[in-house]
């Protein structure tokens, strides 16, 4: 586990990339990018984005009935392809979703 609570550790935005942990932040929304700064980062280097099973996990949730709601970062849902109309932006008000997949069921 990259962190000793499993949040925290981020696949961050590449600068092509939106950063929407840096637009809420402008915004005032303090906790999106709370967990992300209070976690120590030293595991970090020892954890891979592996892009094809992270893809490949999502539209298995979005193919089920069951799923109602994908919640994953902006730039993860550009950067590796995914166009289901299950997943959506959780907003400003909750936490980043590039350290961990919220999946909603129905």
């Amino acid at each position: 586990m990259p962190s000793f609570i499993g949040y925290g550790i981020c696949e961050e935005p590449r600068p092509d990339e939106v950063n929407t942990a840096k637009d809420c932040g402008r915004r005032g929304f303090w906790q999106y990018n709370f967990l992300r700064e209070i976690m120590p980062h030293g595991n970090k280097a020892n954890f891979t984005f592996n892009e094809s099973k992270t893809k490949d996990l999502v539209e298995l949730f979005a193919s089920e009935e069951a799923t109602g709601k994908i919640f994953i970062e902006p730039h993860m849902v550009k950067r590796i392809n995914l166009t289901s109309n299950k997943i959506r932006f959780h907003g400003c008000r909750a936490v980043r979703h590039d350290d961990h997949i919220h999946v909603q069921l129905k």
